[in-house]
């Protein structure tokens, strides 16, 4: 996350207290590789997904790596990718707050 913090500048440092409190969390797949991303950005009134190949940095969400990714807005199409995030729950394990800082 340091590593993170550091391409994302000031941006990515302000994450860390996020990780910390549990408001933002990381799984990875054990069972089968895949390189695919899902983010689920949600508060008590937005919803958004973002899917695709890019990984969480400037970098590839600002075009300077060729990356492909797509957004949806809305309440409807969080739910259905939370159901899609939920079924592959068994395949994956939670990241810990204490090794991402």
């Amino acid at each position: 996350m340091e590593r993170l913090g550091a391409e994302l500048g000031k941006s990515g440092m302000a994450l860390l207290p996020r990780i910390a409190d549990q408001t933002l969390r990381f799984r990875l797949l054990r069972k089968m590789p895949s390189h695919e991303k899902l983010y689920l950005l949600a508060n008590a009134r937005n919803y958004r997904v973002i899917t695709g190949s890019a990984n969480l940095s400037l970098a590839a969400l600002s075009g300077r790596h060729k990356e492909v990714y797509v957004v949806f807005d809305g309440e409807e199409a969080y739910r259905a990718f939370d159901e899609y995030y939920t079924r592959d729950a068994g395949e994956a394990d939670a990241v810990s707050a204490e090794h991402l800082l």
